[in-house]
Parts: structure tokens; sequence; C-alpha cells
């Protein structure tokens, strides 16, 4: 078994280190390697990660796994770290690796100061000393940054609650609460819509659906806001529609009876 280490130095200004980056410089570098490990799959290389080799004189220090896994799983990390470090901004992400995961890595660029640089040290298994040195550059967080943090449109749907109105906004607009996650979303609409956002509140559980524009960032797909182009209630479901819907698949269950498929995908014993 191995265990994955790091050496991390940032080279100060002649005055000193920023105290910000005494503080955000350890906390950052943990969050982005415990995101390598969930991306690479790598359980003992998710877990909490330790500080070590501290040099007197300067921010310089060893970043070392709590947790162990196996000298094929610890290459397969230090390769899929050496592809982020050589990534440039707008490009496609390498592979497996989350936007999410590019993004906190921006961050530890960003956590120091502008006069200050910052350099990692991979180590081969077994080796005392980083066989390999990396910089990480200030200009290609702040890329990697402002790329992930765009806002990008496309065309889509959306479902869920009106959760407050707010006529007289310009443009105005509605919040609708979104049945898939249960989060607020601004919803522009034009006045010629008005009639039908009004007919949506006369019921107070109708389910929206609503057409437009999608506006998200593009890390993460967070919606910022929709311009509504259609919208409609969605019709109810009837006492009707529930007899229709039973025993439309009988073949559903296999040999089992409902109750029987039901227990089984619920964990019970037959």
């Amino acid at each position: 078994m191995a265990r994955f280490r790091i050496r991390l130095e940032v080279h100060r200004s002649e005055r000193g280190i920023a105290l910000a980056t005494l503080g955000k410089l350890p906390e950052e570098t943990m969050r982005f390697l415990k995101l390598m490990g969930e991306d690479v799959q790598v359980d003992g290389l998710q877990s909490d990660w330790i500080v070590t080799d501290f040099e007197d004189g300067s921010l310089l220090f060893t970043v070392e796994s709590a947790g162990e896994a196996d000298e094929d799983q610890v290459s397969t990390y230090r390769g899929a770290l050496k592809r982020v470090i050589a990534y440039e901004p707008k490009t496609e992400a390498p592979a497996g690796i989350r936007n999410e995961t590019l993004a906190q890595y921006a961050r530890l660029a960003n956590s120091i100061a502008g006069n200050e640089s910052l350099r990692m040290g991979l180590f081969t298994n077994g080796s005392e000393r980083p066989d390999e040195w990396q910089t990480i550059s200030k200009q290609q967080a702040v890329g990697i940054t402002e790329y992930f943090d765009e806002l990008i449109q496309s065309a889509g749907t959306i479902q869920g609650i009106v959760h407050s109105l707010y006529k007289e906004s310009q443009p105005p607009y509605f919040d609708l609460r979104e049945l898939s996650n249960n989060k607020l979303i601004k919803c522009q609409y034009p006045q010629r819509l008005y009639e039908q956002v009004i007919g949506s509140l006369k019921k107070r559980e109708a389910i929206v659906i609503v057409q437009g524009e999608i506006t998200a960032r593009r890390r993460d797909r967070k919606i910022d806001h929709v311009v509504v182009r259609q919208m409609k209630v969605a019709p109810e479901l009837t006492e009707a529609d529930l007899e229709e819907f039973f025993g439309c698949a009988p073949d559903f269950t296999g040999d089992l009876s409902t109750e029987a498929y039901i227990r089984r995908m619920r964990g019970h014993a037959d």
C-alpha cells in the first residue's frame, strides 16, 4: 500500500507572506485533493490529509493522504493531477475531471497574493524528495475562474410552483420553486404572458411548465434566470387517470405480485 504526497511552496515577497495566504492555502488544498480523489474514484484518497515537513523561513510543507491506496491507484491519481495542472482555460476538461474540481484547483493560486507564486512538487512512490516541480500560475487560475463563472444560454424547460410574483419590476418576473431540487428560479416574463402568470396563481399547488431561454453558470449549470417564452399550467391528475395507470403494464413485475415486487425493491425479505 502507498500514500500520495505533494510538496507545496509559496515564494514570498521581500516583506514576507500574506497572512491571508497562510489561512486560505491549506484549506483550499485539502478541498482540491479530496475532489480529485472522488474524480479518480480512489476511496483512500478521499479522506483527510495531513501536513508534515514544515520548513523554517518560508511557507513550504508536504501534504500527505491519511488514507492508503495501492501503487496503481496512486499512480493514476498523480497522472490525473498532472493533467489538471496542464489544463488550459476554455478547453475540454481532462477525462474524468469535473468542472468543480478544476474550479477548486484555480482557488489554490487565487488564495495567494499577487506578488507571490506557488509551486507543487510531485513525489514518485517511495521517494524522499519531489522528483518533479510544477508551477501553478496565477494567470492560469484567473483564466479558469473567469471561464467557469461565465453565464451561458440554452433553450429549455423547467417546471415547478410559483412562489412569488414581482409584477412591477422591470422586467417583471416570478420566482418558481423547481420540482427537481426545490430551489427558487427567477423567471422573467413579457407582458403578453401576464394573464397566464396570474392564472397560475389561482390554485396554490398548481404545477407550471415554463419554456424559454435558460441562463446558467458554466461551472455547475446552476440556473441564474429564465427568460420565459411560453408557459402553461400542467393538467391535474384525476382519480380516473390513476385508475387508467394501474394495470397498464401487467408484465412489469414478472412472476411476482405487485406487493411482493414492492417489498423486494424496498429491501424486505420475501
